[in-house]
């Protein structure tokens, strides 16, 4: 039931944000929709799904983030060894 009144709300919604109106819009304007769809994502109750793909990355990230500060290079010696690549 409740699937079925977010398809209808969903399905209205589509009519009043027709593709072809917002096509119709600035790439600013459509930009400031999208952030203004955004914001409102941030007081909702409900998990957001993550792939697992998504998750195996964040975990890398984080293992990343924790690992000792030893294996860090600078920044300059980062763009040294991506010149030698070229």
């Amino acid at each position: 039931m409740a699937a079925q009144h977010a398809h209808d709300k969903l399905n209205r919604m589509s009519s009043v944000l027709a593709k072809q109106d917002i096509k119709k819009l600035t790439v600013n304007q459509r930009l400031r929709l999208i952030a203004l769809i955004w914001d409102t994502l941030d007081n909702e109750k409900t998990d957001v799904p993550v792939s697992e793909q998504t998750l195996v990355e964040m975990e890398r990230r984080a293992a990343e983030l924790e690992a000792p500060p030893e294996r860090a290079i600078s920044h300059q010696e980062m763009k040294a060894r991506l010149r030698r690549l070229k």
